[in-house]
This record gives C-alpha cells, structure tokens and sequence, in this order.
C-alpha cells in the first residue's frame, strides 16, 4: 500500500535551488490575500514544488468563519469538479501500469453498474420508461462525459440525491448502478 503524500516526506529547498524565485512565490501569497480580502474565499492553502523538492507551503486566512479558525496546512476542502483532472491522471497511470483498460466495463470493478438500463421519456411530463442499454458502461464513457449516468434527464430523476457530508463513495457510488442512464452508453456527450 502506497503511503500518502504529505510535505512532510517530500524534501524542502530553497526556491533557487530548484530553478525558482523566492520573491515572485512570495507574490502568492499577495494574490491569494486579494481573493480572501474580496471575500470570495476565506481561505487557502498554496504548495508549489518542484523537481521533488517543496519549494512554497502557505496556510491563508481561515478555514472556519464562525469560529475564526485559521487555516491549516492540513485542512481536507471538497474541490468538486477539480477532481476530475486528478482523477484522469490516477486512470492514466493505472492505464500505464496494466491495472485497466479504457474499454474496461466500469462494472468490473463496481458489480452493480452490470446491465445498465436507459430511461426514454414519454409525454411531456416528465415520464419515461426504461430499456435495457445497448452495451455497458466503459472506463472511456466516464472520463469523456459520454455515460448518461446522472446528466440531468429522465433517469436522473430517479437517482439518489446528491452526495452530503458524512456520505461515502463506498456507499454512494453502487447506488448509482440501479440509476437508469439518460442516454444509450458513448451516443452523447453530457457534463456529468
């Protein structure tokens, strides 16, 4: 099992060492003050490292309001759609390493996504029914939005809410195997 990276087992350096301007990542910190200033966040935390060495970790303003307690280097935020970059970088190098396939059924690795079906709506209110899909979702239909699964139509309807605090992808993710698709796997692109 791979130990998680933290800045405290990577190697710090002096931002010159590493081919870096210790003044101009001083500016991060001006610019990460003007978005708090601005109140468009109250707070962040910047890292900039460089080949292996941690050149630049910064706690800004605050990560509880109420109570007015400051940022923590090791705070835990939700980056919601942010994920999906770092989650395609994760598929890649899995892809590198053998471990999957693009083509892959997603069900392979989460059994209840087996035998998707498709909702078709019907009438104009909002009704549809459902049909069983012309193939499997695939590892490719997930990373380029062509899935249908929870893009706002018919089946979405009927899906599990949004995930809250406390919920955990554990749970959460082998819900959305029974949810029908809004569209047949790989015919449509929908932000999802």
């Amino acid at each position: 099992m791979a130990a998680p990276l933290t800045a405290a087992n990577v190697s710090t350096g002096k931002p010159e060492d590493v081919g870096m301007s210790s003044e101009r990542l001083h500016r991060i910190h001006d610019a990460v003050q003007r978005h708090i200033d601005a109140g468009e966040i109250s707070g962040a935390v910047t890292l900039v490292a460089r080949r292996g060495r941690l050149v630049h970790f910064e706690a800004h303003g605050l990560m509880d309001i109420e109570s007015n307690r400051a940022m923590q280097k090791d705070a835990i935020f939700r980056i919601a759609s942010m994920s999906k970059p770092i989650t395609g970088v994760a598929v890649m190098m899995m892809l590198e390493e053998g471990k999957l396939r693009l083509n892959d059924p997603v069900s392979k690795f989460v059994p209840e996504f087996k035998n998707p079906k498709v909702a078709v709506a019907k009438g104009a209110a909002g009704e549809f029914y459902v049909m069983p899909a012309d193939r499997e979702l695939t590892i490719r239909d997930l990373l380029t939005h062509t899935n249908g699964l929870m893009t706002g139509g018919a089946g979405s309807k009927s899906g599990p809410p949004r995930m809250v605090e406390g919920d955990t992808l554990a749970a959460y993710i082998p819900m959305l195997g029974a949810v029908p698709l809004d569209f047949q796997p790989g015919t449509q692109w929908a932000y999802s």
